[in-house]
């Protein structure tokens, strides 16, 4: 079965000991109505403080035309739907850029770095709303966290983090106790870090290699 913004909901009430569960956002009760206020934004902050796998994506970004920001080369719209960005590259990604040498037992360890460029986000001076990145890189791309608003695409442990997010909240809107709002805090911090240690152990990163030197000891 599907989940769905409801079937969150309820899980949040139910978290902060409320046994009234609701059919629909729309139900005629103040619960509907908190759960309602508190999804949307709720969900949002989660996506922005855990880096969950499913919600992880790339984009060639678009640049500013004519955009100057004093000590950066480069303006781009910040990426549609996005949550939270996490490193700008260039086409080569972020994995780390192995030399092209003739002898593989050889490296040169000033080129093997991570791909990874300084930037910044800022207001557009121009645009009122609108957001940009400022970087060095040219022809640049952007890793970030995409706003997912599909329930069906969470996993597990986004809808328990979700869950307890939407319970601090409720917490106090709902039943005004400092004591419910502290435990979902806690229990939120928990699962956001169960949930991140899942996420790395869904990736494999490069090693970096040893030298020449280092490997004729063993």
């Amino acid at each position: 079965m599907a989940t769905s913004v409801v079937e969150i909901g309820n899980r949040a009430l139910a978290r902060i000991g409320i046994d009234q569960l609701i059919e629909s956002l729309d139900d005629p009760n103040n619960r509907a109505r908190q759960v309602r206020l508190a999804y949307e934004p709720c969900r949002d902050e989660v996506l922005e403080d855990f880096a969950f796998n499913f919600a992880q994506s790339v984009v060639a970004l678009a640049p500013v035309p004519d955009c100057v920001v004093p000590g950066w080369g480069y303006c781009y719209r910040y990426p549609a739907h996005c949550a939270k960005v996490h490193a700008i590259t260039d086409e080569g990604g972020v994995r780390m850029a192995r030399p092209h040498w003739p002898r593989a037992d050889i490296w040169d360890y000033g080129r093997f770095l991570p791909g990874r460029a300084e930037f910044r986000v800022m207001a557009d001076p121009v645009n009122e709303g609108a957001r940009l990145l400022v970087t060095d890189t040219p022809n640049a791309w952007a890793w970030y966290t995409a706003k997912i608003t599909d329930p069906a695409q969470f996993t597990a442990l986004f809808r328990s983090a979700l869950a307890w997010r939407m319970a601090m909240d409720l917490a106090l809107a709902l039943r005004a106790d400092s004591n419910l709002f502290e435990r979902a805090q806690q229990q939120y911090y928990l699962i956001g870090s169960k949930a991140e240690a899942h996420s790395l152990n869904e990736q494999r990163p490069d090693r970096m290699p040893q030298s020449a030197a280092i490997a004729a000891r063993y």
